[in-house]
């Protein structure tokens, strides 16, 4: 766990989940996972489009869980082990090829 600062003020503590690199295999979020859902997660990113739809950056609440946030292609942020959990029990992101676009 690491101890996150944002403008000077200590925020809290999370822990980061690094994902490999494919070449060009993505690892992403649905459209269909933006919104709030039954689960209590209420997410938000940015909808990509090229042939294919995809979403790269998000940020995930839970009123329980806490947040989640971050690209699965880069680095996850989550507040809690179980807060990541239950996220991607419920939003686990899509493996996809980017050369199929």
């Amino acid at each position: 766990m690491s101890e996150i600062v944002l403008d000077g003020t200590p925020v809290g503590f999370v822990k980061s989940y690094d994902y490999p690199q494919n070449g060009h295999m993505a690892n992403t979020l649905s459209p269909s996972d933006i919104g709030t859902h039954a689960d209590g997660w209420t997410i938000e990113g940015k909808v990509w489009s090229d042939y294919y739809e995809w979403v790269n950056e998000f940020t995930a609440s839970h009123p329980t869980h806490g947040k989640v946030w971050g690209d699965f292609e880069k680095k996850v942020f989550a507040e809690s082990q179980a807060g990541f959990d239950d996220f991607v029990k419920h939003h686990p992101p899509s493996e996809w090829d980017y050369w199929d676009i």
